[in-house]
């Protein structure tokens, strides 16, 4: 653990325990290598401010038969190791908070380790052991859907430029039999109203594939019940979309459901 930079050494001269707080450093790089030190300002509740040590890196956490590198962030106070370190979860930009009983909206992270810290009996080795076991029981982070950072713009540009394949006629008055439309969320019910708007349609089906969380489309399909438009979560209910030469042929949009993480 690199701990010669002029900026790390400058604010651990001013630790408390200096000599003990760089044994417990060089302990943490030996079982946890990816846990990085560096320096940063820390803002307390009541607003004040301090330079402090931090220590950042990911944990590997299993659930569900994979693995997940959850980021998260230590700082150290003036005091440490003799008062517990402030841990924070540090997720990225696709990344949401679950709130859950060891973790609050703001991501920070509360363990009975923590909370009974006596310092010789307590260790940054054996907290962080102990948060990858909290973790694997009750992940606290999860992917973010798509639709929490959809541009409006780009679909609007998407439901503007959607082609339909009508055989090579411009025929638009006739009416087709069944068009089926795959997908959810915004995007879903977004495709359904660009079909109705651009061809005449007998039985349009919206296989509402999407997860609770972005159920937003076929949500508002039910609710204004439109005339033709059936909503599914059967595949199987797509069957027969195909009609003959000169009319409107199947067209099957598919939403990108994102790939969550632990639920």
């Amino acid at each position: 653990m690199d701990l010669s930079s002029d900026k790390i050494h400058k604010i651990l001269s001013k630790y408390k325990f200096h000599d003990v707080a760089i044994e417990e450093l060089q302990k943490i790089h030996r079982i946890f290598p990816d846990m990085i030190p560096s320096s940063g300002t820390y803002t307390f509740t009541d607003s004040t401010q301090k330079d402090l040590l931090k220590l950042i890196g990911n944990l590997a956490v299993q659930y569900g038969g994979r693995t997940y590198n959850f980021p998260v962030q230590l700082w150290l106070l003036d005091s440490f190791p003799f008062t517990p370190p402030i841990c924070l979860l540090r997720p990225t930009a696709n990344m949401v908070i679950r709130e859950g009983k060891h973790v609050d909206a703001r991501g920070r992270i509360f363990l009975p380790g923590l909370q009974n810290w006596d310092y010789p009996k307590s260790s940054v080795v054996g907290l962080l052991r102990e948060m990858t076991a909290k973790f694997e029981e009750d992940p606290p982070l999860s992917s973010k859907a798509p639709a929490d950072s959809q541009n409006p713009e780009d679909l609007l540009n998407f439901v503007t430029n959607l082609q339909i394949n009508d055989g090579g006629s411009r025929h638009h008055d006739k009416r087709v039999n069944k068009v089926s439309v795959i997908g959810g969320g915004d995007l879903g019910m977004a495709s359904v109203m660009s079909i109705l708007s651009k061809c005449k349609v007998d039985n349009l089906v919206f296989i509402d594939v999407a997860d609770s969380s972005t159920r937003g489309g076929s949500t508002d399909l039910e609710i204004f019940r439109l005339p033709n438009v059936g909503v599914f979560r059967d595949l199987s209910a797509s069957a027969g979309s195909r009609v003959g030469r000169g009319h409107c042929q199947r067209m099957e949009q598919r939403a990108v459901l994102r790939e969550r993480g632990p639920d």
